[in-house]
């Protein structure tokens, strides 16, 4: 039983740690069994290097015992729930702090030595749909496909990277397509649909989103 403990102590960490960033916005592509176990331990690593720490500053452990002496203290109660609890408080930890400051600041550094290779910025946490519109503000969006208007309006959600299919939800009023037919009809007109702020473009599905500026009145 000890060993069952000490192993959990050892996994549990990266899959929280892994949940919690998730909630926090850090996206992933989709990832075969050993790149998501390879992502796992990443988390567990820091969570256990973490727990290690804090629990020889309060003397939950001592750091001179050896790991047979560790695994039998797994017998006592109190033990294990203050061992689990820092493991979990760790765990939480790196989770949040990876996805609040580490996942952004890790990616600046490794693109500022790629812009100084002469390389492009490389984006690798999920897909440039959610990097682009998953920021917390409003995105007025036209998307085509094949030259056909098929959503005018603002994004509502989107589904997560890791889905097995790409999904995005916008919502739509008939004073959109109204505006943006003027837009394109009546270049003299002034119009905030004029005005391209970003355009993206899929592919493989052969569909354009360009992002515009609205009306301020809209958002309400």
């Amino acid at each position: 039983m000890e060993k069952y403990l000490s192993l959990i102590l050892l996994a549990a960490p990266g899959f929280i740690a892994e949940r919690i960033a998730n909630v926090l916005g850090v996206s992933s592509p989709r990832k075969g069994e050993f790149d998501s176990l390879a992502g796992y331990l990443s988390y567990s690593f820091f969570s256990v290097l973490i727990t290690i720490a804090i629990s020889a500053l309060t003397g939950i452990v001592d750091l001179s015992e050896n790991w047979q002496d560790f695994t039998e203290k797994f017998s006592s109660v109190g033990f294990t729930v203050k061992l689990l609890l820092t493991t979990l408080c760790s765990a939480i930890l790196v989770g949040s702090s990876w996805a609040l400051v580490g996942n952004k600041l890790f990616m600046r550094v490794l693109n500022f030595v790629n812009v100084k290779a002469g390389r492009n910025k490389r984006h690798m946490t999920g897909n440039l749909l959610n990097k682009i519109f998953d920021d917390g503000k409003e995105h007025f969006i036209i998307i085509r496909r094949n030259g056909e208007k098929i959503a005018v309006g603002f994004i509502y959600s989107a589904s997560d990277p890791s889905d097995d299919t790409s999904e995005i939800v916008v919502t739509e009023y008939p004073e959109y397509r109204v505006e943006l037919e003027r837009a394109e009809n009546e270049p003299d007109r002034p119009s905030y649909l004029q005005n391209v702020l970003q355009t993206y473009i899929d592919v493989k599905n052969n569909l354009v989103i360009t992002e515009t500026e609205y009306p301020p009145e809209w958002i309400h």
